[in-house]
């Protein structure tokens, strides 16, 4: 099967993509997990019994004889705590997770017996069951393993209970996955998975059409040329990811609205549609997308207005024309969007430098101190079926940079 991204980081603290919470889905067992279809029913997983007992309280209860990989043991309420306090409340070697968000508000782990134990919550969170302990950041790991690792060699070398084992990890290559025989949960339906890192979209059609690939998840306007391939199917199935472009608004000229207001309605959306995803992907007038509760049907449609634009510009004192940079992945689609909208701009006096990168470099260009000097960059970001998830990235956090969207324009 294909990924789009290279899978760097197996741990599911410090995991850098979805494609690596992906496999960690395959590696680790969680208490309860998300039933696919994004409807927000949980299935049982780990636990023989969760339940919620107050607003702060989830109580659980481990079925026995779940045994790590490797000889590590079995899983137990000591494992849980540790998998999850390690987030934000009992960071390991002092190495706090990008993902402490999925548990705001963890006060602590209880454990009152060797399968048993309690999650108590500094106060009530509606997204508890669904984005923390169902998700990817509610995996299991084992807590020895991590220790007597090391946390950058558990990333390569994972641990787990789940229904699969890492057999190897290559990187810029991918990583393949056998069915581990001592799992205790669902069983996998496949003996061996090869997860291989294909950036092209053009590459993995070919791929698939030759029998390389059994499986990959395509953007829209490449999946129509396989349709009635021979031994193909191609199944539409609607995301929870939004493209949008971000603004630094920590830099100047972006640090006054009216630039950022001119920028975006220098903009035309459905242009930047038609010539990225061939007019297939539907346009997002805001962030919460159709199947998530807070979906805004109503919201405003945004229209380009050129010269509203120049003149926003010209009331920030800005000059005929300024010039700014935008990054984008190497990605045939964020490069032909980030193209249209280089021209877009130009009519309004925006001159846009477009620069794309790698997965890996675009992904740490926004970390720490060299964030600060990005001016614009287009990011797809994976939702969830939580509006608060999907509406992290549109407040004010004051320890991190504070980027804001323009607007979702796809």
């Amino acid at each position: 099967m294909r990924i789009d991204r290279e899978a760097e980081v197996l741990d599911p603290a410090f995991r850098s993509s979805l494609p690596d919470a992906n496999i960690c889905r395959a590696i680790y067992q969680r208490l309860h997990t998300v039933a696919p279809g994004n409807t927000g029913e949980m299935l049982a997983d780990a636990a023989s019994a969760l339940n919620q007992v107050s607003s702060t309280i989830v109580e659980f209860t481990l079925k026995p004889d779940q045994m790590f990989t490797g000889g590590y043991g079995e899983m137990t309420a000591e494992d849980v705590k540790f998998s999850f306090e390690r987030f934000a409340v009992a960071p390991v070697d002092g190495k706090e997770s990008p993902y402490k968000g999925d548990w705001q508000g963890l006060k602590a782990v209880e454990v009152t017996g060797t399968y048993t134990g309690r999650i108590v919550m500094q106060k009530p969170r509606a997204a508890l069951m669904l984005v923390a302990i169902g998700g990817s950041s509610g995996s299991i790991v084992c807590k020895k393993a991590v220790l007597e690792k090391g946390t950058a060699a558990f990333g390569t070398a994972p641990v787990g209970s789940g229904a699969m084992v890492v057999d190897s990890f290559e990187r810029q290559r991918g990583v393949v996955l056998k069915r581990n025989p001592a799992c205790t949960g669902t069983p996998s339906g496949f003996a061996e998975v090869a997860v291989r890192y294909v950036q092209d979209p053009k590459t993995a059609e070919l791929s698939l059409r030759s029998g390389e690939l059994d499986f990959a998840l395509m953007p829209p306007q490449s999946a129509g040329p396989l349709r009635g391939v021979a031994g193909l199917s191609v199944t539409e199935v609607p995301g929870l990811s939004d493209v949008w472009i971000g603004l630094n608004t920590e830099k100047k000229p972006f640090d006054d609205i009216r630039v950022r207001e001119a920028f975006r309605l220098a903009l035309d959306v459905d242009q930047m549609i038609l010539a990225g995803y061939n007019g297939l992907a539907p346009r997002a007038n805001a962030c919460i997308m159709p199947q998530v509760l807070g979906h805004w049907p109503g919201a405003p449609v945004l229209k380009r207005d050129v010269a509203r634009a120049k003149a926003l510009l010209a009331e920030a004192g800005l000059p005929r024309s300024f010039q700014c940079r935008m990054i984008v992945q190497n990605q045939p689609v964020f490069q032909t969007m980030a193209l249209v909208a280089r021209a877009m701009l130009a009519e309004a006096g925006i001159q846009l430098d477009v620069t794309a990168q790698d997965s890996g470099a675009f992904f740490s260009a926004g970390k720490g101190e060299a964030g600060k000097s990005l001016d614009t960059f287009m990011i797809r970001f994976n939702g969830d079926i939580d509006p608060n998830f999907t509406m992290q990235w549109f407040t004010t956090n004051p320890s991190t940079p504070a980027f804001c969207a323009s607007s979702a324009i796809c």
